[in-house]
């Protein structure tokens, strides 16, 4: 469920006085967060609409947009994507050559110190309202969550910031900058306040979700204090959401993982605090509409960035079934985007895409601009992996362990195996690929099984599959419909009984245990094509025996073991939700992940400020190593 519509519309309202269509007009403002004259709340309503403007930062496009940018594309997860020119400063800011006035760091700057302007004007502006004193205090308990998770935001990106409780007075740019460590302060004691007044999310009515919650306050407040290596409060404020008055709030979602990234799954028993969209149609970029899904969606639908790296999948321990739920092939993209729009994805890149943010044909919106997927900004997984890092830290392996493995043990059952044979497959029509002829041999009724997703440690290749890669093609000239497969595996049978689909092939498997040998027979098929005219390879069928593997068992080390294992988690769990460049950088592995893509321990740990902002200044705003 969502907040209410007439909610979301007061918020496309609020902020369309600094968000436009694809340029950067937004970022023209005055000053950050500064205080015009004149006051213009008066009543209760005037606050409340003044409260929901704060809201709409959260859902501002280019926030969506910088996410992705910088939790991901930093990193050795993920690829720009789209095109060489599309989005060029982005491939600056993934090889650390961005400077300080790259768009990219402008678009996660500017917006955020709107919605504390918002915040600000409200909160001082709120004593002087006639209302009653219980919604006096839920306006600014609401207030001061937004203030911190947007403080947070810069913080974590940028270091220490000018700390502004009340709006800046107009002209005036001389604001320095606090330490890290005082930023940290002023945002746990702003959620602080908060906690003691928010409501849980049992309180407050489908009507409201999306709003500011007691639990989504705690889940923030135990971040901050993890990020300020404040292990062990980090882990007495966490424990309130895992095993304390808050524990029944929450609790992870059994079964379909990727259930949980579905318009069905929003605001569900796991959800701590999610974005809500809107995307009415009204013509323009402003519409409420979730950019994060075309900005990542396969191109021609979408753009096609922010695409996963063969680093990200074979990060995947053997039969995750997350891997599948989190990442979507090249392969798999071209059946679904063929069916949907009778042509070829327009860009490969990496061969992967975003599965998360993936809107499946029969769910599109009728214009792209306007998705109403909510964007998931805390888990109760994120919480269990946060808590059990702050016990490790603390010294506490046991519980540290029983949280780290809550999460695996989720993930286990999520699949339809109880041990893999280290690869997934997918249904492909024989009838939409290069010359279809050429493979009626290898088709079960018109359809081919093929192995989609590899890790370079499968099973698979360790019974002397080598090489395996599953891609398609475009066609170069007129056909642009057409599609080949290249060096893609066909499964043929297991055991000797013919496979028809995916469904045969995870049906044979169930039920068998961790170390049992199966008997895969499977046949190797090269396309080529070019300008509608396809030649085909087919290799001679072969056969290996595979020892089925164990999927994702318990993990029982400590120390410094069990952190890296913890890390790891966290990366996987989370994968593609614009956690892990903080992650790596916040652990002190800063040097030894990202060092090959350019960065340096002590210079690249926050992004530049922008230029401007330092000019105007006049200095007093300190740069970032960085720049």
């Amino acid at each position: 469920m969502k907040i209410s519509k007439q909610i979301l519309v007061a918020m496309l309202g609020a902020a369309s006085a600094f968000t436009t269509a694809c340029s950067d007009d937004f970022l023209d403002r005055t000053q950050q967060a500064a205080l015009t004259d004149g006051s213009y709340f008066q009543t209760e309503a005037d606050a409340e609409t003044a409260l929901v403007g704060a809201y709409s930062v959260l859902n501002h496009l280019r926030i969506a947009q910088t996410k992705f940018i910088l939790g991901d594309v930093s990193t050795p997860d993920a690829e720009k994507g789209s095109t060489a020119t599309d989005g060029a400063y982005i491939a600056e800011i993934k090889n650390f050559t961005a400077a300080g006035d790259n768009i990219g760091f402008k678009l996660a700057w500017y917006p955020q110190w709107n919605g504390i302007y918002y915040v600000n004007k409200l909160l001082l502006e709120l004593p002087e309202i006639e209302m009653s004193e219980a919604k006096r205090a839920s306006i600014e308990a609401q207030g001061k969550f937004l203030r911190g998770f947007y403080y947070f935001e810069l913080a974590k990106n940028f270091g220490g910031l000018p700390l502004m409780d009340a709006p800046a007075i107009a002209g005036e740019y001389d604001y320095p900058r606090a330490s890290l460590e005082e930023t940290y302060a002023f945002i746990e004691k702003d959620l602080t306040e908060a906690i003691a007044v928010l409501p849980m999310k049992s309180e407050i009515g489908t009507e409201n979700m999306g709003r500011a919650t007691k639990g989504a306050a705690v889940a923030l407040l135990g971040k901050v204090q993890l990020y300020g290596k404040k292990f062990a409060d980090a882990k007495t404020t966490l424990k309130r959401l895992v095993d304390g008055d808050l524990a029944g709030e929450y609790s992870l979602v059994e079964g379909d993982y990727e259930a949980i990234f579905r318009q069905a799954g929003e605001h569900g028993s796991e959800s701590v605090f999610e974005i809500n969209y809107l995307g009415d149609d009204n013509g323009t970029w402003d519409n409420g509409g979730n950019f994060n899904t075309v900005f990542q969606m396969p191109r021609l639908w979408g753009w096609g960035f922010n695409q996963p790296t063969q680093t990200l999948v074979d990060a995947f321990e053997i039969g995750d079934p997350r891997l599948p739920a989190s990442i979507l092939t090249y392969l798999e993209a071209q059946v679904l985007e063929d069916a949907a729009l009778g042509s070829v994805v327009a860009t490969k890149n990496s061969g992967f895409y975003q599965r998360k943010s993936y809107i499946y044909p029969d769910a599109r919106p009728d214009w792209w601009r306007k998705s109403s997927e909510n964007y998931r900004v805390i888990r109760l997984s994120d919480v269990y992996l946060m808590y059990a890092e702050a016990a490790a830290q603390d010294g506490d392996d046991a519980t540290a362990q029983m949280y780290l493995n809550k999460v695996r043990e989720r993930a286990r059952n999520a699949g339809m195996l109880d041990a893999t044979p280290g690869f997934t497959v997918v249904d492909v029509d024989a009838t939409t690929v290069g010359s279809s002829t050429d493979l009626d041999a290898l088709a079960q009724a018109g359809n081919l099984v093929i192995v989609d997703i590899m890790q370079e440690d499968s099973p698979l290749a360790a019974a002397g599959v080598t090489n395996v890669e599953v891609a398609a093609e475009t066609v170069a000239g007129e056909d642009v419909n057409k599609w080949a497969l290249t060096n893609a595996v066909v499964i043929q049978a297991i055991d000797g009984t013919p496979v028809t689909s995916k469904a045969d092939f995870y049906s044979m498997l169930a039920g068998k245990a961790a170390g049992t040998s199966v008997a895969i027979t499977y046949a190797k098929v090269n396309q080529t094509i070019a300008n509608g005219a396809a030649s085909t390879t087919v290799a001679a069928d072969q056969v290996v025996n595979v020892n089925l593997s164990e999927i994702l068992p318990d993990v029982n080390a400590t120390g410094q073991a069990l952190l890296d294992a913890i890390y790891h988690e966290r990366r996987v769990e989370l994968a593609s939700e614009h956690h892990r460049f903080y992650d790596i950088v916040r652990t002190g592995k800063g040097a030894e992940v990202l060092g090959p893509e350019g960065f340096k321990e002590g210079t690249h740990n926050f992004f530049p400020i922008p230029q401007e902002d330092i000019d105007l200044s006049n200095g007093v705003l300190t740069p970032n190593p960085w720049q």
